[in-house]
């Protein structure tokens, strides 16, 4: 590891606390001369890093840059083995960690960028991913389950980003089926989940979960304005946020099939017990959210009393609540 990464992680270990040169330059084996010249290079890429006469250098505090150290000091050691990759701007982190994958890289995998030119949701939609304003990130994982399961990480990713921010912000999330977060109603976060393998053998080879997370927007575009939320203005870490992510991700994947996280999913659900429209094979129709099922497919009833389960597809929910 260079110096300035080892700089940056102990800042960021001692946040808002100020470590003289001095300590640094004992600290990893270097000269005062030599930290200078790494606190500089970590401000020429855009760190905030103060520094006061006779008290040392610290981060700034609301300085909330991406960085893999940054969420290392969140992760802890025993997360060592995910390789976390942090990037200034990407087309998609999704796109990005399927390149990695299809190049060899190993998993688990965390993709982090500062913005996304080309970011992707459901049905190839685009995610609007401006820099600095927004959490965008990829796990990348090779989980032993069959690939008919791995549509259950999306819940369970769904139920991740749920618990991180209400563990970081005080924030109640609910879930629409299927893969987003809302806060007071509004959209926070997107998850798209893309998996390969072979139908055939029903075996999953890799996944990519991608997460988008509105945490800094302060305004949205006026086409998405009235149903998107964002965590502005809490002091949200994208760092602490996207570690507290992963380890949960990370967590219900290690043990897919036991379903840890579904009880919760529904629980959180806005389309249970609620009227929904969904539309299948062009026609929109109506029914009534009774149950998601041990696959995550959501079985709605009619009003003859017919029960249908979904599998895919859009659902839009409908205010008046099942009396």
């Amino acid at each position: 590891m260079a110096l300035r990464e080892e700089l940056l992680a102990e800042l960021e270990k001692r946040r808002g606390e100020d470590i003289s040169g001095q300590a640094l330059a004992e600290r990893f084996g270097v000269t005062r001369s030599a930290v200078w010249k790494a606190i500089n290079a970590l401000r020429a890429e855009g760190f905030a890093i103060l520094s006061t006469p006779n008290r040392g250098y610290r981060l700034r505090a609301g300085d909330d840059r991406l960085s893999e150290a940054g969420v290392r000091a969140a992760l802890g050691a025993e997360y060592d083995e995910l390789a976390v990759r942090v990037y200034r701007t990407l087309d998609s982190t999704n796109q990005e960690a399927q390149r990695l994958l299809s190049s060899g890289e190993n998993c688990p995998l965390l993709i982090l960028s500062e913005e996304q030119s080309a970011g992707r949701g459901r049905r190839g939609r685009s995610f609007y991913s401006p820099a600095g304003e927004g959490l965008y990130m990829t796990l990348a994982l090779r989980p032993r389950v069959a690939l008919s399961e791995a549509a259950l990480l999306t819940a369970a990713a769904a139920v991740s980003v749920s618990q991180a921010v209400e563990a970081l912000c005080g924030c109640t999330c609910q879930i629409k089926w299927v893969n987003d977060v809302y806060l007071d109603g509004k959209k926070l976060c997107g998850i798209l989940t893309e998996a390969s393998g072979s139908f055939e053998m029903d075996a999953l080879s890799s996944v990519c979960v991608g997460i988008g997370v509105n945490v800094h927007t302060r305004a949205f575009p006026e086409e998405f304005a009235a149903r998107a939320a964002s965590l502005y203005p809490l002091p949200v870490s994208r760092n602490r946020l996207a570690a507290e992510i992963a380890v949960r991700v990370l967590d219900f994947a290690a043990d897919l099939p036991a379903r840890r996280f579904l009880a919760e999913y529904r629980a959180r659900s806005l389309a249970l017990g609620h009227e929904v429209a969904f539309v299948k094979n062009g026609e929109e129709k109506r029914a009534w959210a009774v149950n998601i099922n041990e696959n995550g497919a959501l079985v709605v009833r009619y009003a003859d009393g017919r029960e249908e389960t979904l599998n895919a597809g859009e659902v839009r929910l409908i205010v008046e609540a099942q009396p």
